[in-house]
């Protein structure tokens, strides 16, 4: 191959492991075999490893560029407008020293009984 095929936007992409060049809808082609699994919301960041598990060597740019040409992308996260109530009817105001300790135990070792 000549050096055009590794330039942007380029006819083919997406070489496998033997050395051999795929075209860009073979390769989205593969794409669409990858996230119409059940139970698959990939990005294309885990959709650029899944092909590079089963044997293609693509950047995540190129998978990106792709996906996006061929309206591939998952939406954005959906936020809920839910705003979250914090606790305020616990606020302590201690009026001297030492009257208010609070700590955070992360691990507390236990010594065994016998």
């Amino acid at each position: 191959m000549h050096r055009g095929v590794l330039r942007r936007g380029a006819l083919y992409t997406g070489m496998d492991l033997t050395g051999k060049w795929h075209s860009n809808s073979r390769v989205v082609d593969r794409v669409r075999e990858i996230i119409s699994k059940p139970f698959v919301d990939y990005g294309y960041r885990k959709t650029a490893n899944a092909l590079g598990n089963i044997g293609y060597y693509i950047k995540h740019k190129k998978v990106y560029r792709l996906m996006r040409e061929h309206n591939l992308m998952r939406g954005n996260r959906i936020r809920s407008g839910i705003k979250r109530n914090r606790v305020t009817s616990r606020l302590i105001t201690p009026e001297g020293p030492f009257e208010f300790f609070e700590m955070d135990i992360k691990e507390l070792w236990i010594r065994r009984h016998r």
